[in-house]
């Protein structure tokens, strides 16, 4: 799905946002996530439940990794507030209630303002950070429900 972010710091940019797969919970009912690459990036899940669509925007500088911590976090219990393991939980009730959870990431390329095509440089933190800022916001403003607390 291809969709275009009027935010700065990338006004008018086209990015394209590539379906991974569905999140399952296995046997033990512990989350299971599509098969990734060890690379940095920028990822949404998206909660469906019958009555709206939920989505959460994070970024990485490894994805497999940082879908490995959801997982171990959703399986250890006790009082942790942490945004991984409050994500994690939240992700295990999603599923464990039924509804559907998917992932998707962004491409690593874009269209600028000018129709020029833009490699998207997520080993940058700060970069990485700024894309994700912007993309929360052009999806509260498009009237989307994003559970970022940001």
């Amino acid at each position: 799905m291809e969709w275009t972010l009027d935010s700065a710091p990338f006004p008018q940019w086209r990015f394209t946002w590539l379906s991974a797969g569905d999140l399952k919970l296995d046997r033990e009912c512990q989350l299971v996530f599509p098969d990734v690459p060890q690379i940095p990036g920028i990822y949404r899940f998206e909660i469906e439940s019958d009555t709206a669509v939920t989505e959460y925007i994070g970024n990485a500088i490894r994805l497999r990794r940082r879908f490995q911590l959801y997982r171990s976090r959703g399986r250890k219990p006790g009082k942790s507030n942490g945004t991984t393991t409050q994500l994690a939980r939240h992700l295990l009730a999603a599923l464990g209630e039924g509804h559907k959870v998917t992932l998707a990431l962004i491409g690593h390329e874009a269209l600028d303002h000018r129709g020029v095509r833009r490699e998207l440089d997520f080993a940058d933190s700060q970069y990485r950070v700024a894309v994700e800022a912007a993309l929360i916001r052009h999806r509260r403003a498009a009237g989307f429900w994003v559970l970022n607390k940001r």
